[in-house]
């Protein structure tokens, strides 16, 4: 097969990701789907692209601050060309070039009105690099991966697949007043946004650090200086806050409630993500999305 015989018509490099969680909420899909288009652009200033269980980007070079979305699970720099089992080949082998050793074909064809299946491509496609480059076919264990994905708008290629958060789009579940008062705060703070949450921080002290939950949030944030809990509710009614998050971990169970967070009489759920957590827990996620 020689590059005659097809008219590649290649379009930028684009980005590919994809979502977890958030194809399993039914009816209320494509509020969950406006949600993270709305903060792909805040968060990266790019518009989002919707197709059929994927969303497009773009291809840009800081594409590792898609990490920081929650709500996709992957995403792939990626090739685009047109859904022709010819374009896909010429592809593969430029992708390709340059690669020895042993290599494997993955495709999923979202589209099923593509002539030929999954299998099929994956043959073609391998036969070809079996015959022009210095490649074998290996089921298990192979040292690269060619990876097709087809979809209604066309056939994306890509080698590298890189992992995100997981969780849920920030604000598909309302604001919760965050309060600062420890770095486990922080890791709260982060985990709840995760859910689906937007925060509003709020601190006794006005030094405490929001840099690292602002890394995550669509929104941006600034921190709050309260006295007391009557200022927390008063904040909560204002801005429609569902709820209370606090840093409380295991370890610190016992500790005195000075805002008398505690007692009934206080009109706001207190939630405490960490609650089952250890100091060493808390410094191991802190790393974690600190990175």
């Amino acid at each position: 097969m020689g590059d005659e015989e097809t008219t590649l018509k290649m379009e930028e490099d684009v980005i590919l990701l994809r979502c977890g969680e958030l194809f399993l909420k039914g009816k209320n899909q494509g509020y969950f789907e406006r949600y993270l288009q709305r903060n792909v652009f805040q968060q990266i200033g790019l518009s989002a692209k919707q197709l059929r269980g994927r969303f497009l980007l773009p291809y840009f070079p800081e594409h590792s601050i898609i990490s920081q979305i929650f709500g996709f699970t992957s995403y792939s720099p990626a090739v685009c060309v047109e859904k022709k089992i010819e374009d896909i080949t010429v592809m593969a082998l430029q992708l390709m070039d340059g690669c020895f050793g042993t290599f494997k074909i993955e495709t999923n064809r979202a589209d099923k009105q593509f002539p030929l299946t999954s299998v099929e491509i994956n043959m073609l496609v391998g036969k070809q690099l079996e015959e022009q480059k210095k490649l074998t076919y290996a089921r298990n264990n192979p040292q690269h991966t060619l990876k097709v994905e087809i979809n209604q708008d066309g056939a994306y290629l890509f080698t590298k697949t890189f992992p995100c958060g997981g969780g849920l789009p920030v604000g598909v579940e309302g604001k919760v007043i965050l309060l600062l008062e420890n770095e486990a705060s922080i890791l709260a703070g982060i985990l709840i946004m995760k859910r689906g949450c937007a925060i509003i921080p709020v601190s006794l002290n006005e030094e405490e650090d929001i840099s690292l939950l602002q890394k995550y949030s669509p929104l941006h944030l600034i921190l709050r200086k309260v006295y007391s809990k009557e200022d927390i509710l008063e904040i909560a009614q204002k801005e429609n806050a569902l709820a209370l998050v606090t840093g409380e971990i295991f370890d610190l169970i016992e500790k005195i409630d000075f805002l008398g967070l505690e007692k009934k009489e206080f009109l706001l759920p207190v939630f405490k993500p960490l609650v089952g957590y250890s100091e060493e827990n808390v410094t191991e996620g802190l790393k974690k999305y600190a990175r």
